[in-house]
């Protein structure tokens, strides 16, 4: 993103105060319009940021996360992709792997562009050659929507309790994994959790 984006992109998303605290933070001067406020971020950031790696500070977000995270924490896709699940498109649930992705995204204070490279990076199988196969898909809204339209199955309440009937605590799994199994098919439909 450019300067200029990513000036108006704090602009939108923080308030004055917000922008101020950020300042601070940063140990930049803490007077001035937004813009002005807003400006001084991204070139301190822009010239303290190391090649290859995202500053998580400033971008998308995060203007309520920015109090408990320091200024200067650098969170790269090689420090948390383990932390974040792949899709593959083989029967898991696109929608719940998208909430889950987007809720790390709040974590990490990612931008647009890093949901939409990481997700583009976390993607395998049938979804990744899906996605290789479209064309003009240049932001994380479009994939989302995108993937969400090829992938989303609509799964009958019978069928997920049938799954849920049909698994059965294997012998090499601890009780707790079991059960965190069945909620991960409870969470393909609308299933209470008093019959999971």
């Amino acid at each position: 993103m450019s300067n200029e984006e990513l000036i108006a992109t704090l602009v939108d998303e923080c308030t004055r105060v917000g922008l101020t605290k950020k300042c601070e933070t940063r140990g930049l001067a803490m007077s001035g319009t937004k813009e002005e406020l807003a400006a001084r971020i991204v070139e301190y950031d822009r010239q303290n940021q190391a090649d290859g790696v995202l500053e998580a500070s400033v971008y998308g977000d995060v203007e309520n996360f920015t109090d408990a995270m320091p200024a200067t924490v650098i969170i790269g896709f090689n420090d948390v992709k383990d932390a974040l699940n792949p899709f593959t498109g083989k029967g898991e649930s696109v929608v719940a792997w998208i909430l889950d992705f987007e809720d790390q995204c709040k974590v990490f204070c990612w931008s647009e562009l890093h949901k939409f490279v990481y997700a583009k990076r976390l993607l395998e199988g049938p979804a990744k050659a899906f996605v290789r196969s479209l064309p003009n898909v240049a932001s994380w809204k479009q994939l989302k929507s995108a993937l969400i339209e090829e992938f989303e199955e609509t799964t009958s309440s019978a069928s997920i309790h049938e799954l849920l009937r049909q698994r059965k605590k294997k012998n090499d799994e601890s009780f707790l994994e079991y059960v965190y199994a069945m909620v991960e098919i409870g969470k393909r439909g609308k299933v209470d959790e008093v019959s999971l």
